[in-house]
């Protein structure tokens, strides 16, 4: 007798997918190493960098990129702050000031704190459930992203952290953010705190 065939399940849209916003909202902090695997046009093979990320809600977020060239993003509120370390340059900016920038932040501070109801409102958002995951497509509703990125797929392990972002532009270029060694809802000490999150 032939296997069964895997049931296909219909995505559904992420407000109405029980559980999933339970599981976004429990996350508070985050830690995760990440591969960063960048698919552009012009280029004959992929750019692939690695670093770690911290997460504490609701808006701080610190991105270090390790390899292959050193670099670090540090976001506290509306300000931003862009380390790049091998070329001894520094630069910080307001959010504010740049309407795509804040958008994309704001974005990505929004999928890492698991806010299913304003996500929803921005994107076309539907979920469908894996074993022990949830995997989830954003379609942007409202410019700027609408005119520059036609989705985003997000993996979120069923605990609400990150196991993977990837980010389709409509110019073609796409990028693949995956995480591992993935520790939730671990305080930051004080030095810790302003370590990362200092811009």
């Amino acid at each position: 007798m032939a296997a069964d065939a895997p049931v296909s399940v219909a995505p559904r849209p992420c407000n109405e997918v029980p559980g999933l916003t339970q599981s976004f909202t429990d996350v508070s902090t985050l830690r995760a190493a990440f591969t960063d695997r960048k698919e552009i046009a012009i280029l004959n093979a992929p750019l692939v960098s690695k670093g770690h990320v911290y997460y504490q809600r609701p808006d701080r977020l610190h991105i270090v990129t390790e390899a292959p060239a050193r670099q670090s993003v540090t976001l506290s509120g509306a300000r931003i702050k862009v380390v790049q370390a091998d070329l001894g340059r520094e630069s910080s900016m307001d959010l504010g000031a740049s309407e795509v920038a804040r958008a994309v932040v704001a974005n990505m501070l929004l999928v890492l704190g698991g806010r299913i109801d304003a996500l929803s409102s921005l994107y076309r958002c539907e979920a469908v459930p894996e074993e022990d995951a949830w995997r989830l497509t954003l379609v942007p509703l409202r410019d700027p992203l609408a005119k520059a990125v036609r989705k985003m797929d997000v993996r979120m392990a069923r605990d609400g952290t990150l196991r993977e972002v990837r980010v389709e532009e409509l110019g073609g270029d796409a990028s693949t953010m995956t995480f591992r060694d993935t520790v939730a809802n671990r305080p930051f000490t004080d030095e810790e705190a302003k370590a990362y999150f200092t811009p």
